[in-house]
Parts: structure tokens; C-alpha cells; sequence
């Protein structure tokens, strides 16, 4: 329910730090995401940083998820995009430690979404 920018980058930055990470075990690779990398940029400039991460840094890894992970995390995407406020946006001033608790709150439920996904399937094999 938390529509504050703050909250709203830290979400996004979590979108792109799981799109990655899946990406990466996809390719069977165990490295620091872009999102990680960038984090302090992220906090200081969160518009110009998300525009570099959304646009360069992920595109390269989109082609190593199924259609459908990528559909997903764009959902998302836009989902939390769809929040802000227009002049939020685009506002480039430093962060508050807010959006740590949104980037930790979304990592959250994307791990809660994969126990709820293993859950359904383990229940569906017994």
C-alpha cells in the first residue's frame, strides 16, 4: 500500500535485481547483479540509474529467461511504475533509507511467492 518514491525505486530495484539473478543461474552464472553494482549510484541519482538499468543493463539478460519470465517481470515493472506519481518519477534527488525497506519488503515477496510456488507443486505431486 506504500506509494512514497523512496519505497517505489527500492521496489523496482528489486525487480531488476531478481530479473537478473534468474537470468544469471539461467546462464549458470554466480555474480553480483547490475542492480547491486549500481546500488549507491541508485540512491544518490534513483531516475537517471533506473533509465541505465532498465535500458542497457537488463536488456542483455531478457534473452536468457522464457517469454514468460520476462512478461512477469515486466509486469511488475509496470505495475509499481503505474504508482508513482509523474513528478516522483522523474525526480532525481537522492533517496531516503525508505527504499531500502522497499526493495527488501519486494525481495520478500518474490521469496514467498516461490515457497507459494513449490508449496502448489509439491502439493500436486503427493
Amino acid at each position: 500500500n506504500r506509494t512514497s518514491r523512496d519505497y517505489l525505486y527500492g521496489r523496482l530495484l528489486a525487480v531488476a535485481h531478481q530479473e537478473e539473478r534468474a537470468a544469471l543461474k539461467e546462464m549458470d552464472q554466480n555474480r553480483e547483479t547490475n542492480a547491486m553494482r549500481y546500488m549507491q549510484q541508485f540512491a544518490l541519482r534513483p531516475a537517471t540509474t533506473w533509465k541505465l538499468l532498465y535500458e542497457q543493463k537488463l536488456k542483455p539478460y531478457r534473452r536468457h529467461l522464457s517469454a514468460k519470465s520476462v512478461d512477469y517481470f515486466d509486469r511488475k515493472i509496470k505495475d509499481i511504475s503505474d504508482l508513482f506519481n509523474v513528478d516522483d518519477y522523474i525526480n532525481d534527488s537522492p533517496l531516503s533509507g525508505e527504499y531500502l525497506l522497499g526493495y527488501q519488503c519486494q525481495l520478500k515477496a518474490f521469496e514467498k511467492s516461490s515457497d507459494d510456488t513449490s508449496n502448489t507443486n509439491n502439493n500436486t505431486e503427493e
